[in-house]
């Protein structure tokens, strides 16, 4: 009877702990997943202050232009 109980004691056991061990490696997919996509979202807004500063750059040049061409007037 004794040893019929420690077997269902270390089954529940196992169970648990292959439980808790499918949690953990969820948690670390999720975790992995998520730094994907703030790395996505970090590119991303990298690149769009890029843009920005492309543009920025443009209007500034677009600006001294109109300036040479007002001081011509």
């Amino acid at each position: 009877m004794l040893s019929r109980k420690k077997y269902e004691t270390d089954l529940y056991s196992n169970l648990y702990t292959a439980e808790a061990r499918g949690e953990i490696k969820g948690e670390l997919r999720e975790r992995e997943k998520w730094q994907g996509v703030v790395a996505d979202m970090k590119a991303e807004m990298t690149n769009k202050e890029a843009a920005i500063i492309n543009k920025e750059a443009e209007i500034e040049q677009l600006r001294k232009q109109i300036a040479e061409l007002e001081s011509k007037s």
